[in-house]
């Protein structure tokens, strides 16, 4: 999930999420996802950035380690 803002321009296909970065100066042990879908609340509005959700749907689980 993001803000609305983030995905109003973008199409799926040029997004991606970047997860396991805890030093943004070392980003040795980060994963990076594609996104399959993005969804916009159907009551976004941009002018007020009222219900400002968009929802991606990942084209694989992210990777978890514990």
């Amino acid at each position: 999930m993001t803000t609305a803002v983030c995905c109003e321009e973008d199409e799926a296909d040029l997004l991606k999420v970047v997860s396991g970065v805890h030093d943004l100066e070392d980003q040795t042990e980060e994963s990076e996802t594609l996104i399959e879908s993005v969804t916009i609340h159907e009551d976004y509005d941009g002018f007020n950035l009222f219900n400002n959700i968009c929802m991606m749907k990942l084209q694989a689980a992210l990777a978890s380690e514990r």
